[in-house]
């Protein structure tokens, strides 16, 4: 009997530390890489267009605790990291490219909770819009918008896409710590 307890003392032991090293994962060093360049048919922009940022800037250094590690452990080769914002009353958001200028943001609110969404929904998440062509920039052009929210530990996330295709953005809200 105390083979028993001992072993199922050491089975919830091995469980917690599993289950806290999912969220403890550190942050690969390619999703705090800058942004490329747009490709050379971009009309001269050295910069992706990403619209009106309000708030301060985030320097690189402090994104991952101002994100409360929310941040997406695998994105599509070539993007980088374009910026990140604080926008005041707890919402941060964190911006990435690549060189076709398709775009994703993640966004981190502490005061905040998903709305409720009658979506589909990926694990924990929920797909708030899937439309074709139905956002995008001047070098991108149009192309597919994608939305997702979550709950999260201390607030609500959210995620924006232009341009990427769903199973890469269902693969990369997959890979953000909740």
């Amino acid at each position: 009997m105390r083979a028993l307890a001992r072993s199922v003392g050491l089975l919830i032991t091995l469980a917690a530390c599993i289950h806290g090293a999912s969220y403890s994962r550190s942050i690969p060093t390619s999703i705090l890489s800058p942004a490329p360049s747009p490709s050379p048919l971009s009309n001269g922009l050295s910069f992706c267009p990403m619209g009106i940022n309000r708030g301060t800037s985030v320097s690189i250094a402090n994104v991952v605790e101002k994100m409360d590690s929310h941040l997406p452990h695998w994105l599509p080769i070539g993007f980088g990291l374009a910026g990140a914002w604080d926008e005041g009353s707890g919402r941060v958001s964190a911006h990435w490219t690549d060189a076709k200028c398709r775009e994703l943001i993640v966004f981190f609110s502490r005061s905040g909770m998903p709305d409720p969404s009658p979506g589909p929904h990926v694990g924990r998440w929920t797909v708030t819009f899937d439309v074709p062509d139905g956002c995008g920039n001047a070098i991108l052009g149009m192309g597919r918008c994608l939305g997702y929210q979550a709950a999260a530990s201390h607030g609500a996330v959210s995620v924006e896409g232009i341009g990427l295709d769903r199973r890469v953005g269902d693969r990369i809200i997959q890979s953000i710590p909740l």
